[in-house]
């Protein structure tokens, strides 16, 4: 005689599994011997060991329960490493720029020498021949009547100055601005005072009225005067 029995307890956790998503272990419904029945009755009046069909049927529920465990911690880790945050940096672009400036040119001005005029008026002239060549005393005298000079009659040197290397004027006080003019045309050669004696032929009677004495040496003797000046 065959008997069919359901079993409350196992159908009640398997609606918790289907609940929970789980698959439900396949139990088959089939009718169980009365021996089987009988004998797992007496064994758990007797203590002794579960049947071996019940057994099994709990060892899958709980593998069962346990795999969809650990389906869920990994679907979890996985949807939790799912969002995936990348961060950008962008370096600011940065602009140099040089400006050169140059300093202005500056042009300096060109350096005017005003030199004074040349004074004509104010002393007399007298040339006085210390060269020992003919004519040069009379020829210079000539050439500074032309330039507006008053002039007297050439002479000739005398004493400590009667033959000089070097042209030099004497001048009475009072005719220094044609002195210096005279000078400047004949190269800049040396002013000093008039000496007494004046040394030239008559000594200082020989001088007259003439205020400025050129004493015309070997240096410039053979020279125009046009040629004197600097």
């Amino acid at each position: 005689m065959r008997l069919e029995r359901s079993d409350p307890q196992r159908h009640g956790h398997l609606a918790r599994l289907a609940t929970n998503g789980v698959a439900a272990p396949v139990v088959s419904d089939r009718a169980i011997p009365d021996d089987r029945l009988v004998s797992g009755a007496a064994s758990r009046q007797s203590g002794t060991t579960m049947p071996r069909h019940s057994l099994a049927f709990r060892v899958s529920c709980i593998a069962v329960v346990l795999g969809a465990t650990a389906c869920s911690s990994t679907i979890d880790r996985s949807a939790l490493g799912a969002t995936t945050t990348t961060s950008s940096t962008v370096a600011p672009t940065t602009t140099s720029s040089t400006i050169t400036t140059e300093a202005p040119t500056t042009t300096e001005a060109p350096t005017t020498t005003t030199e004074p005029p040349i004074v004509t008026k104010g002393g007399v002239l007298k040339v006085a021949n210390a060269a020992n060549v003919d004519l040069a005393a009379s020829r210079l005298t000539n050439e500074f009547a032309a330039m507006g000079f008053d002039v007297r009659d050439a002479t000739n040197s005398a004493g400590p100055d009667r033959e000089l290397e070097v042209s030099k004027i004497y001048v009475v006080a009072g005719s220094e601005a044609v002195a210096f003019s005279v000078s400047r045309l004949m190269g800049g050669i040396e002013v000093y005072a008039m000496t007494t004696p004046a040394w030239i032929k008559g000594g200082t009677e020989g001088l007259a009225d003439a205020t400025v004495l050129i004493m015309l040496g070997k240096d410039l003797a053979k020279v125009e005067l046009d040629d004197m000046t600097d």
